[in-house]
């Protein structure tokens, strides 16, 4: 009895063997493979083979395994393993992130690394030489995507070749559709691609070379790839051996070489600190970027503002040459920018000023001091040009005078009317002073007039030829200090309102004309009258008498000042729309010009018998009624101009 239960345990125990047996017999595993020698890849005849496929092959021999190789894209083989549409990938390098979704054996096949290759033009031996070049790589490579992330951990610039595997980076560089190309150190390349592709010194991404399955999946068949594969890397001349060194040609070792480890040791260390300098850089930069940005702010503020300033702005080099001029210079004096850069400040001198103005201003800047005037320039038509400057040194940071700068105030007109303003008020005082001893002296001179003419009727006088002469000399001169009174009050005299009304111009001139040639003290000069046909349907608002006085002081002077027999031209014209001139011009001597400019100050006159109030009186009329009046030498001579003009009525 108990050897017939030993014959029915040991039949029971055989029995188990063979089932188990036969069931890992018929365990069918499908296995990705990619394109990626000597790890693994399809050779010319569809057969696979490299490292991790002996392996894998020899260990399934050993189990019993069938193993179905299904070739792929890298990427379709991690999304097939990740799905499960396949059991089992080789060749795949183990990362922390791959970990959260796939189980990895423990024992390495290889130790790999990631190199750079690049094309023999195109000179690379660190990672700073990579700026504008084009890196073919696999993007979800293990390789491929660590070394994206550290450039841009150097913040280089690079553009970026996607390639599905290793050969394609090698093709894209030998075509040059790229610079380099990111392999994985055991690559193999044919002898002809590096006749024209050279290894650089970067290499980076130490790795191991796995077996990996689904997250959760085939444990056991992983647990037997590390049991199988300690035992064959502990033997020396087993089957793994033999396929390094014939993949290879050398034997591997589990450990990363001295060599490596301290190569990659010096290379994380660089990056750091070539990382933690481009941090410090950047922040330098931003900083001293935003310092110009505000500074580039400040010079366009303070570039608009000289360019819009109302002030004339000019900046000359150390000898006085310009060499910036704002857009209210050339409004000023007349001239383009073009015209006046390079140009001496001296081109607009008058030379109307002593030379020691111009020496003093040359003495306070060039000691550094600030210099303040008034100077009569000339524009570029040839008018003179009253202007306020203030010339200031423009220094460097070391207190040399390094330019000057000119900021000029046209006061023409300013003065013109302080002038006027002054020359009313002394006209009015005069006009005052006259109106209060008109009467005392008015009365005398009736007197001595009557009693004059009294005594010449007198019997023992009246035909005594001696005694005319002075009859005439009293009476000529109680009539000139008469008429000298009556200039006196119309200088004090204003025009009232009431007395400003509408008036045909043409109607005014002939009237004056008629009385001129009509008086005691007509002249033997002709008057020459012309209106231009614009002006014969206008209308002035004046005071008749005024206006009237005003030509006939001018026609009178034109007609002393000119030989006998002369043409005086009186004209009438619309030099504006808006403005009426009466024009009148003699072939006398004309003025001098040193006396143009006092021609119409009060007593001043170069005529023998005259007053001097004439054309004071005139000025003073003529502002009155809103107009101006000017005198000026003809060019070319003989002879002078007088040019009255008066606002005409407006139709609105």
């Amino acid at each position: 009895m108990p050897r017939i239960l030993s014959t029915i345990l040991l039949l029971s125990i055989l029995l188990c063997i063979g089932i188990a047996t036969g069931f890992a017999q018929s365990r069918n595993l499908t296995v990705g493979l990619e394109q990626n020698p000597p790890i693994c890849s399809i050779d010319s005849k569809g057969k696979p083979v490299g490292i991790s496929v002996d392996i894998l092959q020899e260990i399934a021999q050993r189990e019993g395994w069938h193993l179905n190789w299904q070739p792929c894209l890298w990427e379709q083989c991690l999304e097939k393993l990740a799905n499960g549409q396949m059991d089992l990938l080789s060749g795949i390098g183990r990362t922390t992130k791959r970990e959260e979704l796939y189980n990895f054996n423990a024992e390495p096949v290889v130790i790999n690394w990631g190199q750079l290759y690049s094309s023999d033009k195109s000179k690379i031996n660190t990672m700073l030489d990579l700026t504008g070049k084009r890196i073919a790589l696999v993007p979800t490579d293990l390789h491929g995507a660590h070394f994206q992330d550290s450039l841009t951990r150097f913040g280089i610039k690079t553009t970026l070749v996607a390639v599905n595997s290793y050969g394609e980076g090698v093709q894209a560089v030998l075509e040059q559709r790229a610079d380099a190309c990111v392999v994985s150190r055991i690559f193999p390349l044919a002898a002809k691609q590096l006749d024209h592709i050279t290894k650089t010194p970067i290499i980076f991404n130490p790795s191991q070379n796995m077996y990996a399955t689904a997250k959760g999946h085939h444990t056991s068949v992983l647990a037997a790839i590390d049991r199988h594969l300690t035992q064959m890397k502990a033997e020396k001349n087993s089957f793994y051996h033999q396929s390094l060194e014939r993949h290879l040609g050398m034997p591997e070792s589990s450990k990363l070489p001295a060599w490596l480890g301290w190569t990659l040791s010096i290379t994380i260390l660089l990056t750091a600190l070539i990382a933690g300098n481009n941090i410090i850089c950047r922040r330098k930069i931003k900083t001293k970027t935003a310092e110009l940005q505000q500074t580039v702010q400040q010079v366009r503020t303070l570039s608009l503002a000289v360019e819009q300033s109302p002030e004339s702005i000019v900046i000359t080099d150390l000898n006085g040459v310009i060499e910036y001029i704002n857009p209210a210079y050339c409004t000023t004096s007349g001239y383009d920018t073009h015209e006046v850069i390079g140009q001496h400040s001296r081109h607009l001198k008058s030379d109307k000023q002593p030379s020691e103005l111009y020496k003093e201003l040359w003495e306070t800047i060039s000691i550094g001091k600030i210099w303040n005037g008034e100077l009569l320039n000339k524009k570029k038509d040839g008018t003179l040009l009253l202007e306020a400057i203030t010339i200031s040194p423009i220094c460097d940071e070391n207190g040399s005078i390094i330019r000057y700068m000119g900021r000029k105030v046209d006061i023409t007109e300013q003065r013109r009317l302080e002038q006027q303003q002054k020359q009313s008020k002394r006209l009015e005082l005069i006009g005052h002073l006259a109106g209060g001893v008109a009467h005392e002296v008015r009365n005398p001179l009736n007197a001595i007039l009557s009693m004059t003419e009294a005594l010449f009727r007198e019997r023992e006088f009246q035909g005594n030829e001696e005694l005319v002469p002075y009859q005439h000399h009293i009476r000529s001169q109680v009539t000139r200090l008469s008429r000298l009174m009556n200039d006196l009050l119309d200088l004090g005299r204003t025009i009232p309102e009431t007395n400003i009304v509408p008036l045909d111009p043409l109607v005014v001139c002939r009237e004056t004309i008629s009385l001129l040639q009509s008086s005691n003290n007509r002249s033997s000069c002709r008057i020459k009258f012309d209106m231009n046909p614009f002006a014969t349907e206008t209308m002035i608002m004046v005071d008749g008498t005024r206006l009237q006085q005003v030509l006939l002081n001018l026609l009178e002077n034109a007609c002393q000042h000119s030989a006998p027999d002369s043409n005086i031209s009186l004209q009438i014209f619309l030099p504006t729309p808006q403005t009426i001139c009466f024009q009148i011009k003699d072939s006398g001597a004309g003025i001098p010009p040193d006396n143009l400019g006092r021609i119409f100050e009060a007593f001043y006159t170069n005529r023998r018998g005259g007053t001097g109030l004439g054309l004071a009186i005139a000025k003073h009329f003529s502002e009155a009624m809103g107009g101006t009046i000017t005198i000026f030498n003809n060019d070319p001579p003989p002879g002078c101009t007088a040019e009255l003009r008066l606002p005409l009525l407006s139709t609105t």
